[in-house]
C-alpha cells in the first residue's frame, strides 16, 4: 500500500499536535497551582514536575 503524502494531512497532523502539547501543558500548570495552593510554595518548588516545563 502506497503512503498517502497531502500537506493537508500533514498540516492537520501539526494541528493536532499543538493542541495536544497546549493541553498537556495546561494541566501540568493546573497541577502546580493547585499543588502550590494546597501545600504551600516550598512543596511548589519542591515539586518534580518542574523538570518537564
Amino acid at each position: 500500500m502506497k503512503k498517502v503524502k497531502d500537506e493537508r494531512l500533514l498540516i492537520e497532523n501539526l494541528k493536532s499536535i499543538r493542541f495536544a502539547f497546549l493541553f498537556q501543558t495546561i494541566g501540568i500548570v493546573g497541577i502546580l497551582v493547585y499543588s502550590g495552593v494546597k501545600d504551600g510554595v516550598t512543596a511548589l518548588l519542591n515539586n518534580p514536575l518542574w523538570i518537564l516545563l
